[in-house]
């Protein structure tokens, strides 16, 4: 008479284990697998196998619910992981054709912009070219003429320099062309008025400089005699009393500047009245021409 309720009792508990069963790793897996594909941006161009991937995993847990655990319910879940893996695979493949069919018919398309525009290009440097060559002759010329005129130039420039060295003291140093004057000749003794001959040496030597593009420096000096103050301020306007007549003279004002520089730098010796007569002087350093 127990024998009933035991069975009965035993067949509870089986039912129980079975209803509590849950799913297997391989439906968490599938389940896991859809929901990362159905969210992903990447299946916009695979609706259909997202579909799929849908459909097989709605067979795996029919599976499950029948016989939980099964083999079934695990190979179901299977195929139903890969689907969706699937699904995001081929929805990626399907954005990057796209994005390479955009790519070549951008390419194609400026390809095409390019080639249009390289004919324009070509069309207008031909006729650049005709215009060029219509002109070149007339350009030879002129650059014969310019070569005539620049060599008239040197060569007058030349002479002058030449004809410097009868009225004033030419010779080439470290700081390049110097020509000295001597300040008797140019002042009148303790001033900065130009004398009429100082002006007729200057015009010698405007003519040498004024074609030019060198830089030019003025300096003036004296002798020792006086204070240092009075020696430096008379240098001074003497330098630029010089300067002044060489740019009205047509040399170029951004291309020279003048300087006193009072008793500094003495030729000679300041004991003797030849020595202080030497040491009052301007100087005119024409810079060196620098090398190509």
């Amino acid at each position: 008479m127990r024998t009933l309720p035991i069975a009965l009792s035993l067949v509870s508990l089986t039912a129980l284990a079975c209803a509590s069963t849950g799913p297997t790793s391989e439906l968490l897996d599938a389940r896991r697998a859809y929901e990362t594909a159905r969210v992903s941006p990447d299946v916009r161009y695979t609706p259909d196998r997202v579909l799929e991937a849908k459909q097989a995993l709605d067979r795996a847990e029919y599976a499950h619910e029948k016989d939980p655990g099964s083999y079934k319910e695990k190979s179901l879940a299977y195929i139903a992981e890969r689907r969706a893996e699937l699904a995001v695979v081929y929805g990626r493949y399907e954005e990057d054709r796209r994005a390479g069919a955009a790519a070549d018919m951008q390419y194609k398309s400026r390809e095409d912009a390019l080639r249009r525009q390289a004919e324009k290009n070509a069309a207008e440097t031909r006729r650049a070219l005709e215009g060029t060559r219509a002109t070149l002759g007339t350009v030879q010329g002129n650059l014969a003429d310019e070569q005539q005129a620049r060599q008239k130039a040197e060569s007058e420039a030349a002479a002058a320099m030449a004809s410097l060295k009868q009225i004033a003291s030419v010779k080439d140093d470290a700081r390049g062309t110097v020509i000295t004057l001597d300040g008797s000749v140019l002042f009148v003794s303790n001033k900065s008025e130009l004398l009429p001959i100082a002006r007729q040496k200057l015009d010698d030597v405007a003519k040498a400089l004024k074609d030019g593009d060198r830089s030019i420096s003025v300096l003036g000096y004296t002798d020792s005699q006086g204070n240092d103050a009075t020696n430096l301020r008379l240098s001074q306007e003497r330098a630029d009393a010089v300067r002044a007549y060489l740019v009205e003279r047509g040399v170029a004002p951004d291309r020279i500047k003048a300087a006193g520089k009072g008793k500094a730098e003495p030729v000679a010796s300041n004991d003797t009245p030849e020595g202080r007569a030497n040491n009052r002087r301007v100087e005119i350093v024409v810079e060196k021409r620098q090398s190509p």
